[in-house]
């Protein structure tokens, strides 16, 4: 298994399916997301660091980015930095 997927694997198990709820007419409406989710190896450990954010969205959110600024910065691209989220210091 390629440490890509591997990756993917582990944050599968956190994240089962991103559901957004709109109110229309007072009724509820749920609407399946698609995410974009990408796996960058950082820092002096190449801990697993992660970008997510709705495809239909240009901000995303960074998990745990250990180090190498420069490569999650271009991996960020033209995408708007909304929150990055520590779960271990």
């Amino acid at each position: 298994m390629t440490e890509e997927l591997i990756c993917l694997d582990r944050l599968n198990k956190h994240i089962d399916h991103a559901k957004a709820v709109r109110i229309s007419d007072g009724k509820k409406e749920k609407k399946m997301m698609s995410l974009d989710l990408q796996c960058i190896p950082a820092g002096m450990f190449q801990a697993n660091c992660f970008l997510v954010g709705a495809k239909e969205s240009t901000g995303r959110v960074v998990i745990d980015p250990g180090g190498d600024a420069e490569k999650i910065l271009q991996a960020l691209g033209k995408n708007t930095l909304e929150l990055i989220l520590l779960t271990h210091s």
